[in-house]
């Protein structure tokens, strides 16, 4: 029987910045709901930073890491294991479903493929983000209310990324199908966001889902 009296403590749990605020239910106007807003949980997040000259090193180390390309500007790629949004010139989000031992998860294995080289940086966001799915064919209806881009379909398709705001709140949003958008914002800011987003939906009556996993 393996010796556990010398292991760490668990890690805590992750306390949703929704929690007790985003009970299932339908509301606004009557109707088939026009969008379900949907919290996205049990993510990892990791952001890489380098310079121009450490491109190829990103590269090789999301490869290695996600089996997935460097999305250009504006976009994301995306696979079984996860997905890259960009984030700005040298920057890009990796995201993965979070793994039950962080030693071997997203962030660890991604520290340990750029280890080697000095001008890449990994930053945990895994507590620093809240992330909020909008599906429905009313989803960008709904974003257009606060968010100065145009999201029309043929302008926002699946795999765009945009830097962004919402009203007031500075947002990353990315299109993961017609239909389909996510929401990501900082995690203080991630109760203001949904009630805000509630808010804007009432007059196109929306559902709140339970959130979903990874």
């Amino acid at each position: 029987m393996a010796d556990t009296s010398l292991a760490g403590p668990r890690p805590a749990e992750r306390l949703s910045a929704l929690s007790g605020h985003d009970a299932p239910g339908r509301f606004g106007a009557p109707g088939e709901p026009a969008v379900t807003l949907s919290e996205r949980r049990g993510l990892a997040l990791a952001l890489l930073s380098g310079f121009p000259e450490s491109r190829a090193a990103a590269a090789a180390a999301v490869q290695s890491v996600l089996g997935l390309a460097l999305p250009e500007a504006g976009h994301s790629t995306a696979g079984e294991g996860g997905e890259v949004l960009w984030q700005g010139p040298e920057r890009w989000l990796l995201v993965a479903p979070e793994g039950a031992d962080p030693g071997a998860g997203l962030v660890a294995r991604l520290e340990a493929a750029v280890a080697e080289e000095p001008t890449l940086a990994v930053t945990d966001l895994g507590h620093a983000r809240t992330v909020i799915r909008l599906e429905g064919p009313g989803a960008r209806a709904l974003l257009a209310k606060e968010a100065p881009l145009d999201l029309a379909p043929e302008a926002f398709p699946p795999g765009a990324v945009a830097m962004t705001r919402f009203g007031h709140l500075a947002v990353t949003l990315h299109c993961r199908g017609p239909e389909s958008l996510e929401i990501l914002a900082f995690r203080s800011f991630g109760l203001a966001l949904f009630e805000e987003l509630r808010d804007r939906a009432e007059e196109l009556g929306y559902a709140v889902a339970p959130p979903a996993r990874g």
